[in-house]
């Protein structure tokens, strides 16, 4: 199991599949196990890199990041750490905050950029939420009603009507999963999130970018991916008709199809089934 020492913090990481390098980096409340969903697919054709964020998952830190830029230089100490020059880098919510400071400040080592369910500025609303969520994990810690309260901001409701035992199985493996964020870091993560501002810094992107945003995303708008979208140079839009805020979830394939075609050159469609 790969780790890298570095700026005081013990990184877990893992690597699979062969090809050119893609990083996945994933969002709050979850680590590199998010990308299980999609992780052969992707693997067929690149080699993946998935990290743990600082305070995440397997990675232990002495000291909590100052801001969402820290973490993104994470990102390229592990680049370092692997003797890569340059990777694509792909990001889901907070994630997708990290991919775009990685991407304005290192272009020349971006060899893509694929932002999903992700903006350039979080909005208040969702400060206010994740400032909810995380009192509620201090007085109760991680329970069931914890994770019931907050998956229906992450899945559509269309999966809540149609595979509602798949919903289930969800919050139920979520429940069990032995490495969530611990109560004080799904805090210290939250503020991070709340003080990501992109939005003058946009055009600074010199990378080929890809914004998938899904269609019924209630945490962050497909308006919000796409007004992102329209001040990154020459990015491409898509939405993914019928899912919520986790398309490589929900629709594994169609992601992964999307992802494959946009770094193999081709064209990806503005809207997919």
């Amino acid at each position: 199991m790969p780790f890298l020492e570095h700026d005081g913090c013990r990184s877990h990481f893992e690597i699979c599949g062969h090809g050119e390098p893609l990083v996945l980096l994933h969002g709050l409340a979850a680590d590199s196990a998010s990308w299980l969903p999609v992780r052969d697919s992707l693997s067929s054709s690149h080699k993946l890199i998935l990290p743990d964020n600082r305070l995440s998952g397997r990675s232990v830190c002495q000291r909590p990041p100052l801001d969402t830029k820290e973490l993104a230089a994470d990102v390229k100490a592990m680049l370092d750490h692997l003797g890569m020059e340059k990777a694509a880098i792909a990001g889901h919510s907070m994630g997708g905050y990290v991919a775009q400071e990685f991407a304005i400040a290192y272009p020349e080592r971006t060899s893509g950029l694929i932002l999903e369910s992700t903006a350039a500025v979080s909005s208040k609303r969702n400060d206010a939420l994740f400032a909810v969520l995380a009192a509620m994990l201090k007085r109760e810690g991680y329970t069931e009603t914890f994770w019931r309260n907050m998956f229906p901001w992450l899945l559509s409701p269309v999966l809540y009507e149609q595979k509602p035992d798949f919903v289930e199985l969800v919050i139920k493996a979520t429940c069990a999963y032995p490495h969530l964020s611990s109560v004080e870091n799904f805090g210290l993560l939250a503020s991070l999130i709340a003080g990501h501002d992109a939005q003058d810094r946009l055009k600074g992107i010199k990378a080929r970018c890809l914004v998938i945003s899904g269609g019924l995303d209630i945490l962050i708008t497909s308006e919000e991916s796409r007004v992102m979208a329209d001040n990154i140079p020459g990015a491409r839009f898509a939405c993914v008709q019928g899912v919520g805020h986790t398309p490589h979830l929900e629709s594994p394939e169609v992601f992964s199809r999307a992802v494959g075609s946009f770094l193999s050159g081709q064209t990806v469609s503005q809207s997919l089934p």
